[in-house]
């Protein structure tokens, strides 16, 4: 019920849209479970005499585990056979590649990734941009970015304008794609420099863009005014009122399956559905920017339109929040008495009553949204048979209910209000819900000397996600010299059920209360019987004892505990033990343990850094990286360690 018009009318026509598949993340599984089950060295050796006619996916394999073995002549043998394939690998999979390298830190590789595969959109662009923007001025970084936007010009020139912006040189930029937009107008360069302007802080005047383009499609004209949304609100009001004016072609229609393509995983609606979904979300957007200037008569007049194009028994519409602040700004209230209108057909409906609440509060008639809140809890009352639905509902009424109450900043009247309804109601659902609303509301709430929790806490058969969050709370909020008494009475209750045992060890960890964690853990882990959770009680512990520098113990646990973890975190947690047993004293282990790493992933070397602070494994570890770099010359990562260990 917390939908704009907008949401609304696309939840008439869409549906969600359905997950992509991406080829990386399975390949880069396979290649891990490949090395831990023959090790690093042979995995690559086995792709050393790849066909160069070989599948697509056997050479993105090949450069997977040819950079986790720092092996520079596989790797460009990987690359160029990539990059020569007639048809090259999907997008999503080349972003996907030049993401891994980022987050691995191969910053060079990953540099000359997307120099050769710029048609890469990878989610932590910006984190190369930044890196490199630190080790070279920014025209050098713009020029660079510059050219790869030549490939693939809105993500490029995006980047280009996140790195202007970070530099404080936008203004340049926004010329060069200014003068770009005046010499070839079109929707791509006009999107590529409104969202270059809505990185500033400015809000220029650019009124003058719709002299210099003007879309011939009806499409087109709305996507422009999706470009620029209601921040401008006069400009986008133009470009609303060119699409509505232009005739719906064949080319709309066309352009229109394709949009809902993207959107739906229903497919293409009829002609008439699509028009009409057009008009209405440009109608939708222009009351808005009508809204925004100050026209309510206007924006009034578009929601009446949409109200008359989706009738029904209740007043969709009309019962939102941004109707009531059109309402608010006019002298008739006709969406007003369409609402009390539909009251007769509606009046059980808790999201009736709901809605027209939004709209008085959009009105700042807070007396009849008070008493519209009122008649929502009295129609939401649970039934003496309750399902998920009715629980939902008053769930929704409830939460807007205590959001009404601390709309002037008075929280404890809203938390007392929430407590309020946990006792009255026998559903142990309900109160879970409500539970979770106070969590996120208001977390002081959830104080280790509250009645409430406790009573919470006892009537929760099984411990969950939920339950650590409370759990958590209650300890921040617990002064240090009360925590031992609180971990006592908590352990009283956890006792009968292992599950409660979990999730109490794993906050006990969060809380630097490792010592007694174990205990609790390993009590939890002999007595689970769920897979799972047995595995999240041996990872649990495993950290408890990494903590505590036991690392005999967290090698004990991995082999169980590793079943939580990605194939290509392994590297990390074997390291993790390593460092462990270095702090320890234990240098032979540390090494042989650092070896195992090795044998997964020669790259990550970033915990060296912790390893140096003991001087008979840093010495071990030196000459380890000599005999590297003297049987390997042209690999980059013994250097790089031996740079670190120095």
């Amino acid at each position: 019920m917390r939908k704009t018009a907008l949401a609304l009318l696309a939840s008439l026509l869409l549906s969600p849209p359905a997950p992509a598949k991406d080829g990386w993340y399975e390949i880069d599984k396979q290649v891990c479970n490949d090395i831990e089950a023959r090790g690093l060295a042979a995995v690559v050796q086995s792709y050393g005499n790849l066909p160069l006619k070989a599948a697509q996916s056997e050479w993105i394999k090949a450069f997977d585990a040819a950079s986790r073995a720092d092996d520079p002549a596989l790797i460009s043998k990987a690359l160029s056979s990539l990059a020569n394939e007639k048809n090259r690998a999907e997008k999503s999979d080349l972003s996907h590649m030049a993401n891994f390298l980022i987050g691995r830190k191969q910053w060079k590789l990953a540099t000359s990734f997307v120099e050769r595969f710029p048609e890469a959109e990878p989610g932590w662009g910006y984190v190369l941009v930044d890196e490199i923007s630190r080790n070279q001025s920014y025209e050098k970084t713009d020029a660079w970015l510059k050219l790869l936007a030549a490939h693939n010009a809105d993500y490029w020139t995006g980047l280009r304008a996140g790195a202007a912006h970070k530099a404080k040189r936008e203004q340049s930029l926004l010329h060069e794609l200014e003068a770009d937009v005046r010499k070839t107008p079109d929707i791509d360069r006009v999107r590529r420099y409104v969202a270059a302007v809505k990185l500033g802080q400015a809000k220029p005047d650019l009124l003058w863009l719709f002299d210099v383009y003007k879309p011939h499609l009806a499409f087109d004209s709305w996507q422009v005014s999706s470009i620029l949304e209601t921040r401008f609100s006069a400009l986008c009001q133009r470009y609303l009122e060119l699409s509505l004016s232009q005739p719906y072609t064949s080319e709309d229609e066309k352009r229109m399956v394709e949009y809902m393509k993207k959107c739906s995983s229903l497919g293409p609606p009829q002609r008439q559905t699509m028009e009409k979904y057009l008009r209405m979300a440009c109608k939708q957007m222009l009351a808005q920017c009508y809204q925004a200037q100050g026209k309510s008569t206007k924006a009034q007049t578009l929601l009446l339109e949409l109200q008359r194009a989706y009738p029904g028994p209740m007043p969709s519409f009309a019962l939102t929040q941004f109707a009531g602040q059109i309402q608010a700004a006019t002298q008739l209230h006709p969406l007003e008495q369409k609402i009390k209108q539909a009251e007769k057909v509606n009046e059980n409906d808790p999201q009736y009553w709901l809605g027209r609440t939004r709209y008085y509060l959009g009105r700042n008639d807070e007396r009849q949204a008070y008493q519209s809140l009122v008649k929502a809890m009295d129609v939401s009352k649970l039934r003496p048979t309750v399902d998920d639905a009715q629980i939902m509902v008053r769930m929704m009424v409830l939460s807007d209910y205590s959001r009404f109450l601390r709309r002037n900043g008075n929280t404890d009247v809203s938390r007392k209000f929430l407590w309020s309804q946990f006792e009255q109601t026998n559903s142990a659902a309900l109160r879970g819900r409500i539970v979770n609303e106070i969590t996120n509301v208001d977390p002081d709430a959830l104080k280790y000397d509250e009645p409430f929790v406790w009573q919470f806490l006892k009537e929760q058969k099984d411990w969950d996600y939920r339950e650590e969050h409370v759990l958590m709370n209650m300890c921040q909020r617990c002064p240090e010299q009360a925590r031992g008494k609180l971990w006592q009475d908590l352990k009283v209750i956890a006792d009968t059920n292992p599950t409660r045992l979990l999730r109490l060890g794993w906050v006990m960890t969060r809380n630097n209360e490792n010592s007694q964690a174990i205990l609790i853990l390993e009590e939890a882990r002999q007595k689970l019987t769920d897979a799972e959770q047995k595995q999240i009680a041996s990872f649990t512990l495993m950290e408890a004892q990494i903590s505590l520098n036991n690392w005999q113990a967290a090698e004990r646990l991995f082999p169980e505990a590793r079943k939580r973890l990605q194939p290509s975190e392994l590297p990390e947690w074997i390291s993790k033990i390593c460092i462990a047993g270095a702090r320890s004293g234990a240098s032979n282990d540390a090494m042989r343990l650092w070896r195992s790493k090795d044998n997964l992933d020669r790259t990550y070397i970033e915990p060296l850094r912790e390893l140096r602070k003991f001087n008979e494994l840093r010495e071990q570890l030196k000459r380890y990286y000599e005999e590297q770099l003297a049987r390997e010359p042209a690999a980059s990562v013994p250097r790089q360690a031996l740079d670190i260990l120095r």
